[in-house]
Order: C-alpha cells, then structure tokens, then sequence
C-alpha cells in the first residue's frame, strides 16, 4: 500500500480507478522505455528515474486496488467465472462452420491430396446456432446485470494516493 489515507468507493469505481491505474502503469513504461537509451548529447522527453519511482508507486497503488476488488467479489466470483466461460463458449460458437454441400478449400487444407472441391455436411445449422449463441447471450446479459447491481451498491475502501495518478 502506498499511503494510509483511505476512500470510500463503490466497486464500480474502484474498476474504473483500476483500469485508469493500469493505463498509467503502461503510458510509463512506454515512456520509459522510449526515452532510457537517447543518443549520446541527445536530450530525454522524461525524467526516466522519476518515471521509475512513479511507476512503482502506481503499481503498488494499483495492487492494493486490485486486491480490494478481489476480495469485494467474493460472493459473487463463481458468476465472474461463469461470465467469462460463457464469454468464451459464444465465441466458440462464432467460428463452427456451417458449410453444406460443395465447397471450394485452399489446396492441401484437408489432406494430402490436391482436392478443390470437397461434398460437405454440417450436423447443426446456422440458425440452431444462432439459437444457441441468443440463449448463451441472454444468460451473459441477465449475469451482467446481477454484477452491475453488485458493482454499484458494493461499498470499498481503496488507496486515495490513486488521485495522484488515474485521472
């Protein structure tokens, strides 16, 4: 932790503080790692050694923060899980093909052989997976929505050294 004064935020701040931390932490590496090494009699844009310290600030700023907001989503960490895995089951389903019939591959796609032309068939259709991929949204956006609630009643204390950097 980074000071002793404290504020107190709601969890959804405490992410936006969160995100803005991390955005800060990388502008200054990239500045650090830009202006580290200038040719000799050159000039630097920055201060890299107060760079250096002002980072590791942010950073422990940044980890108190993040480990508010950890244990703040205790109670509700299986539906963060739950989000992300549906999250990713969506996408999945965003790149099962649905070709039928004959189609065109690239050369050496499907085997050894220089095929072109290749009868295919397809189990689901485009629409069933578009049901699938509705029903999959539905269930994220109704979790969303119980997060949000969470995020915005949820009262947190976090490091007010956090002015200094996330605005």
């Amino acid at each position: 932790m980074s000071g002793n004064d404290k504020e107190k935020v709601t969890l959804a701040k405490a992410l936006n503080i969160k995100n803005r931390l991390a955005a800060v932490l990388k502008r200054l590496g990239n500045e650090i790692k830009e202006n580290n090494s200038v040719p000799k009699g050159g000039v630097r844009k920055i201060d890299v050694a107060e760079a250096v310290r002002e980072r590791g600030r942010v950073m422990e700023i940044l980890i108190d923060v993040k480990e508010t907001i950890y244990k703040a989503n205790l109670p509700i960490q299986r539906e963060v899980f739950r989000l992300a895995e549906l999250k990713s089951e969506f996408s999945m389903w965003e790149d099962v093909s649905c070709d039928q019939g004959k189609v065109i591959l690239p050369r050496d796609s499907y085997s050894s052989r220089n095929e072109l032309v290749v009868d295919m068939t397809a189990l689901l259709t485009h629409a069933e997976i578009r049901s699938v991929q509705a029903k999959i949204a539905d269930e994220m956006d109704a979790i969303q929505d119980e997060l949000d609630k969470h995020n915005h009643k949820t009262m947190v204390e976090i490091d007010a050294g956090y002015r200094e950097f996330a605005v």
